[in-house]
């Protein structure tokens, strides 16, 4: 079978009924398939949806027992439904282990886990902090003492023949030192090859395992929301780990803040302490999101840019033209060169520009709404 690429969202089928969605006319009529039971392994979804896709085209209905979904796989449908949802979209958890696990230890939510008028209260409490330019100009310079600490560290990594066997695990660390320098403004040594390196590669191994057991327990019978089950407990484990370091790293921050020692750090810690309608609980939450969501969203899509610079060398070529051409050798990147770039960008290309305005605008009509990310078994991508 021939490489193939899909990108995939999943929304309940009552969400498309109704005639002011164009993708409800797409799917009218198109055959649907029914899913009764574990009839395929967890670990082989991924090519569980080629096969659908291959089958019955980009637009595709599965009945999950009494549950019809849709899976949206072109991107320009993908596209629809994003710019459908308003401003205050209604999307279904994100991982339902985890709404779970924060219920039961009477947690704050988090915005994966919450809708509408709650959402958007946490969600305006940190837009300013991470949507705006001249606010995260401050953090350019620490992100940038990161990325140049992660190339030494990739240097060290790579073997006789100048490959670096689990990258991955690399850029994750990499990205725990990005995130720990803009929510506490402190090196967390994640990769200092030391104690606090082995901390941030047990932090590695916590996410991944709490992926692979929540695709578990999401094709599962929910026996585990009522009688602890082996599996739950071993989510519950690395749930827990992930939370009490990263309430711990809160802690030290905040205890920095309070005992006055602060020395005009601690910016977006500060920043949320600050908001009344935040508690302690929902502040801590909303930091374990910047700092450890990072794990499996910004990794996996820079490895995978990587992975298509690697298989491209052409467009490798032009993306380092094109950075080269807007800094001289040895310049660190700085803001007033993002400025010039993104400026570049926009007049060169009128899409970005309307695709902001266009998300800011209410929905003509009823949103396109629930949308499930559903969590499964990390796969290596081919060698090039």
């Amino acid at each position: 079978m021939a490489a193939l690429t899909l990108f995939e969202i999943r929304l309940p089928l009552h969400v498309l009924n109704h005639l002011q969605n164009p993708l409800y006319h797409k799917l009218d009529g198109r055959r649907k398939q029914t899913y009764f039971g574990s009839y395929y392994q967890v670990s082989q979804y991924h090519k569980v949806l080629a096969g659908l896709y291959q089958k019955y085209g980009p637009l595709v209905r599965q009945n999950f027992g009494s549950n019809p979904v849709v899976h949206v796989f072109e991107p320009d449908d993908i596209k629809t439904v994003y710019m459908s949802e308003g401003t205050m979209p209604h999307v279904v958890p994100l991982q339902e282990t985890v709404q779970v696990f924060r219920e039961q230890n009477k947690l704050s939510p988090g915005l994966g886990n919450i809708n509408g008028e709650e959402w958007y209260k946490l969600r305006s409490a940190i837009r300013k902090m991470i949507l705006r330019p001249k606010e995260m100009h401050y953090y350019l310079p620490f992100v940038n003492s990161v990325a140049m600490d992660f190339v030494k560290h990739i240097n060290k990594k790579k073997d006789s023949e100048g490959v670096v066997n689990g990258l991955k695990d690399e850029v994750a660390k990499w990205s725990q030192e990005s995130a720990g320098m803009v929510c506490f403004e402190e090196r967390l040594g994640c990769m200092d090859d030391g104690p606090n390196e082995l901390r941030a590669q047990k932090m590695v191994d916590a996410n991944k395992l709490i992926f692979e057991l929540s695709g578990q327990l999401k094709f599962s019978l929910p026996i585990y929301k009522y009688i602890s089950t082996p599996k739950w407990r071993q989510l519950k484990e690395a749930e827990e780990f992930v939370y009490s370091t990263t309430v711990g790293y809160v802690t030290t921050t905040i205890t920095k803040l309070q005992g006055g020692i602060s020395n005009n750090k601690y910016t977006f810690m500060a920043y949320l302490l600050g908001r009344e309608e935040l508690t302690r609980n929902d502040v801590t939450v909303l930091t374990l999101s910047l700092f450890a969501d990072g794990l499996s969203t910004t990794v996996p899509v820079l490895i995978y840019n990587l992975y298509c610079l690697a298989t491209n060398p052409e467009a490798q070529n032009k993306a380092y033209n094109e950075i080269s051409s807007a800094t001289r050798k040895g310049e660190e990147i700085s803001s007033e060169i993002l400025n010039r770039t993104i400026l570049y960008e926009r007049a060169r290309s009128p899409f970005l520009p309307q695709l902001v305005f266009s998300v800011n605008q209410a929905s003509a009509g009823p949103p396109l709404p629930p949308i499930s990310r559903v969590p499964v078994r990390l796969h290596p991508l081919p060698a090039p």
